[in-house]
């Protein structure tokens, strides 16, 4: 119920709000009708003062269709009024993609940066806890010429590891956000 969900996030003063992944289409065309979907709840959100995001993983950047990524097909696909866009800067490595080009390239559409780090070794490395790993986060930062709204630090859980102390990651991470500089 799309109406309860915006009434909710009014009540919780949420402004940007979606999902958290998108699902794997394997055709251009299914990544068309999603982005068309897409851009008509969020049409709907900006109506309510609300910003609909798209966050993605590394499929976005591995399923490629002539010349374009289906990231590019999201993109292409929504009204920049509609949907914003959620940079998962681990997941863009991840698939192979270049957060700095995608910042040159699309601006403005990506207004939320998801802050997670990559382990050296073998490509792709799990993810890092923020500022312990090999993404260069201070050139990331500086290519977004300031359109980035928020930087969010995650680290998902290390499935099967009892040391693993998710309120260590976040404390780190945003111990290196408060000191990186760019």
């Amino acid at each position: 119920d799309f109406q309860q969900i915006l009434e909710e996030n009014r009540t919780l003063g949420i402004q940007f709000f979606g999902s958290g992944a998108t699902p794997n289409f394997a055709t251009e065309a299914e990544w068309v009708a999603y982005a068309q979907y897409l851009n008509e709840l969020g049409a709907l959100a900006r109506q309510q003062g609300q910003n609909l995001m798209i966050h993605n993983h590394n499929w976005e950047f591995q399923r490629v269709f002539g010349d374009q990524t289906a990231y590019d097909v999201l993109m292409a696909n929504t009204d920049p009024k509609n949907v914003v866009f959620q940079l998962d800067l681990y997941w863009v490595t991840n698939g192979g993609g270049n957060p700095v080009e995608l910042l040159e390239r699309y601006g403005n559409r990506i207004q939320l940066f998801h802050v997670k780090d990559m382990a050296a070794g073998p490509f792709p490395g799990r993810i890092e806890i923020v500022g312990e790993g090999i993404i260069d986060f201070p050139t990331i930062f500086a290519a977004s010429k300031g359109p980035v709204r928020y930087y969010i630090v995650e680290h998902d859980p290390r499935f099967g590891d009892p040391t693993f102390d998710p309120f260590e990651a976040a404390q780190k991470g945003f111990d290196y956000l408060d000191c990186v500089t760019y």
